[in-house]
């Protein structure tokens, strides 16, 4: 999914005034005004080519089958962007249900291999059935116009117990 960025939204909304001071100044300005939103559009198409697709990127993931109430788990992604995109900042957060503390968003930067990882800290708020809906990653195209969103449905299912080990030994 594509989505403008404030950068594009502020410089789109320039393009009505600019075109009404270049009228008002001399009617035959308005070549100019039009020549202002060719050049933006020809922008955001060149920031959309040189940024990595969004079916481009390989996601892999670690996660816990199960956790133990008081204990922290961590949620591990791979990413592998295609070549030439080291030195991208992207942003991911996943998506949890009620029974895990909500996670953060992170962002990393992908080495000079266009690899990176993700890791997430998994914090169980009570026992049972915890779910992990989705992945969520962005990223902005070279020109900061666009921003890229991939979502990846994850359907990961972790179980939380009671860590009764201290209880077994006494």
């Amino acid at each position: 999914m594509i989505r403008p960025t404030p950068r594009l939204i502020l410089l789109t909304g320039l393009a009505a005034p600019l075109a009404a001071v270049l009228i008002v100044i001399d009617p035959n300005f308005w070549v100019g005004a039009a020549g202002y939103l060719a050049a933006l559009a020809a922008a955001v198409l060149a920031d959309h080519l040189a940024s990595p697709s969004v079916h481009g990127v390989a996601v892999g993931y670690e996660a816990p089958d199960r956790l133990y109430m008081a204990d922290e788990g961590v949620l591990a992604f791979e990413l592998a962007f295609p070549p030439g995109n080291g030195g991208l900042i992207l942003e991911a957060l996943v998506d949890v249900d009620d029974r895990l503390e909500d996670i953060p968003l992170v962002a990393t930067v992908l080495d000079a291999e266009s690899a990176g990882a993700l890791t997430f800290p998994l914090i169980p708020k009570r026992r049972g059935e915890m779910q992990i809906n989705r992945l969520w990653l962005r990223w902005r195209g070279p020109l900061g116009l666009i921003s890229k969103v991939r979502c990846d449905e994850l359907d990961l299912i972790c179980h939380c117990l009671l860590y009764t080990s201290d209880a077994a030994d006494e």
